[in-house]
């Protein structure tokens, strides 16, 4: 487990950022030249319609919001590449059955060669309920990251999971994140390549008071996200190996669900759209101080999704970062049960000393360094260790959960937020003066630069690279 652990050092050769070479969308053997899903059941029909919009709400595509911005989707991605895929699983009263959504047709298509009624078992799932299972396309994202492009596609899919829950709880559905249980059988019997990791499943059952889903409104433009072409995931790739098998080792163990909900996003006046739309990734921050009761009221926030998630049974702990906070030290600290932000002893830093310092910790990106303060979430690494690869995807996922969550507040805090993923464990441990502690994600938050353009994004241009070096990355021999 240490040595897979390892792997995803930023420092170490197999977790390097290479530029992004090509499309991957494995998943073009489902849509293109496939009819849509059409049912004569009424019952069905509408059924799908419902889960259909509910995906939308989650992780649809948005219309820009300001002149110059493009279209985006309704979750966060590490360089916007989006490796999260949805499937959903559905009883159709004769039988089980697997189908694909494409957000770009918004669309379900059939997934054949499947075994549903296997994934079903697996999953324990009785008549009635639904599954929305997401997968990820691991090579969409490892090659640009590496190894630990496998912890970003984790926390992907948790933000898609989360704010499906959220949704399908506000339209009246019972909703639950199904991180155990997941089993390499599952995986074949969804017809899954190599390269494609079922990382989590998001449960739906009928609720006594369920209402009709509202229609998102489809963006302009939407057509031309398709692109002309598109690689398949590589076979023989060693670093897409390492997180293939790496994944494998995590499947299994107990059904372990977590009820998934944020009540307080739904207060007075607020609209499904508005919800669903408000939420963004700051591009960057401006330097500038922040009061500490936002720090507070973040802190208290991340506390109590991890609380709510059930992540502290697992030993997720909240720490605080402070750089540019006005009431408050700059400096490491926690927060209390009781709400009281305690802060670690050690030498006092300069704001702009503390800047750099967490700018180096996280891979020297402006958008950390600028921001007004962070919340680590961190486990200790001999749990880390002793709960070995099992424990490691509901550890991700319950981080990146949390991460869903704080993105929320920071909407109702009219604070710019966003997760860095990219990060020195041993430099961000000894920011927080433990090196017991092993950090999953970090939060950052500021007052957003909007018209900042987010330079470490990743950046995808259609057939724009030459066969030979395309030839070369397939195969894991990049310049």
């Amino acid at each position: 487990m240490l040595f897979d652990l390892d792997r995803q050092d930023v420092e170490g050769r197999l977790s390097r950022v290479h530029k992004v070479c090509c499309p991957v969308d494995p998943m073009r053997r489902y849509w293109a030249g496939a009819e849509a899903v059409v049912t004569s059941a009424p019952q069905l029909a509408t059924r799908l319609v419902q889960l259909g919009r509910l995906l939308e709400w989650s992780y649809g595509y948005r219309a820009p919001r300001h002149l110059g911005q493009r279209l985006s989707r309704r979750a966060p991605s590490a360089g916007g590449l989006y490796p999260t895929e949805t499937f959903l699983l559905v009883d159709t009263g004769a039988a089980w059955r697997v189908l694909y959504y494409h957000f770009i047709h918004q669309a379900f298509f059939a997934v054949p060669g499947t075994n549903a009624a296997a994934v079903a078992a697996d999953l324990g799932l009785r008549p009635g309920e639904a599954a929305v299972l997401l997968v990820s396309a691991l090579w969409r994202t490892v090659q640009r990251y590496g190894v630990r492009g496998y912890r970003y596609c984790l926390l992907d899919a948790a933000h898609v999971g989360w704010n499906l829950a959220s949704v399908a709880q506000r339209c009246g559905f019972a909703a639950s994140a199904q991180t155990g249980g997941l089993t390499a059988r599952a995986q074949e019997s969804l017809g899954l390549e190599d390269g494609e990791a079922l990382v989590l499943s998001m449960v739906l059952r009928p609720g006594a008071h369920e209402v009709s889903v509202p229609r998102p409104p489809r963006p302009k433009g939407l057509e031309h996200l398709l692109p002309p072409a598109a690689e398949d995931t590589p076979l023989l790739n060693p670093v897409l190996r390492r997180v293939d098998t790496f994944h494998g080792r995590t499947l299994g163990g107990d059904r372990a669900t977590l009820p998934l909900s944020d009540p307080a996003c739904w207060g007075p006046g607020t609209g499904l759209e508005s919800w669903a739309d408000d939420r963004y990734s700051a591009k960057n921050f401006r330097e500038t101080s922040v009061p500490v009761a936002l720090l507070e009221r973040a802190a208290q926030a991340a506390r109590d999704a991890v609380a709510a998630d059930g992540a502290s049974a697992a030993g997720i702990g909240v720490h605080l970062i402070a750089v540019r906070v006005e009431g408050a030290p700059v400096g490491v600290g926690t927060l209390t049960d009781e709400g009281r932000l305690v802060w670690s002893g050690g030498p006092e830093w300069p704001s702009e000393a503390m800047a750099r310092r967490v700018g180096a910790a996280c891979q020297n990106q402006s958008i950390a360094e600028r921001s007004s303060f962070l919340l680590v979430l961190t486990a200790p690494w001999d749990d880390v260790l002793a709960s070995g690869h099992a424990g490691y995807r509901p550890l991700v996922l319950a981080c990146g959960f949390a991460g869903a969550a704080l993105y929320r507040e920071a909407v109702r805090l009219g604070l710019g937020t966003t997760t860095i993923g990219g990060f020195s464990d041993a430099a961000v441990a000894a920011l927080l003066r433990d090196p017991a502690l092993h950090p999953v994600a970090i939060q950052a938050f500021g007052v957003p630069e909007l018209e900042a353009i987010k330079v470490d994004a990743a950046h995808v241009v259609w057939n724009s690279t030459p066969p030979e070096l395309r030839r070369r990355q397939r195969w894991g021999r990049t310049p």
